[in-house]
This record gives structure tokens, sequence and C-alpha cells, in this order.
């Protein structure tokens, strides 16, 4: 819920983000490791200098960033997502289903 998310948001530090605001098939394909996406229900969604911005919906699941930092020699931020179930989005669907949801609109 959206009041969830703004909890954790303003416990953790960690900024929230709404993924409709991004165009997912931009994100880096060297980035999209299906394994660690899938291990960690996580999604990589963009770069900045030498640092990776990962959405993830646990703030403390600090493996995953460890996990992407270590696999690409970057560091690492999280950014706060709850809403892949209601945009058809989900890690382990990938971009198919984003663009899914963007062309049912």
């Amino acid at each position: 819920s959206k009041a969830l998310a703004d909890f954790c948001e303003l416990e953790y530090g960690v900024p929230l983000l709404d993924l409709a605001a991004f165009d997912l098939s931009e994100i880096p394909q060297k980035y999209l490791n299906q394994k660690l996406i899938e291990k960690h229900h996580v999604l990589p969604i963009y770069t900045q200098g030498h640092t990776l911005y990962i959405a993830m919906s646990d703030p403390t699941n600090v493996s995953a960033l460890e996990d992407f930092g270590f696999s690409f020699g970057l560091h690492t931020e999280a950014l706060l997502y709850g809403l892949f179930q209601h945009m058809g989005v989900h890690p382990r669907a990938g971009r198919k289903s984003a663009q899914q949801h963007h062309s049912q609109q």
C-alpha cells in the first residue's frame, strides 16, 4: 500500500520510485541478470556514473545490492517500489510485461 511505502521511505531513507515514470525498455540490457533478478526479486533500473540503481520492495535486502555490485563492479543504491503487481510488471517478467502495460493505456 502507499502508506506502507511512504513509511519505509521515511524509516529507511530509501527514495520511493514510481516505475510508471520509467521507460523500462531503456534499462541497459547488460544489467538484466535474470538469475540475480529472480533470486532477489529486484530490478536494476538505471546507472548514473559508477552507480547502479535497483528497484526493490525490501529496503533491508542488502545482499541484493552486494550481489549486483559485485557482479558488475558498480556501487549500488536502492530505490523503493511497491507497485510491480499493479503495473503488470514483475522482476521475473522483465520488460515484456512493462511494454504490454504501456500499450494497454
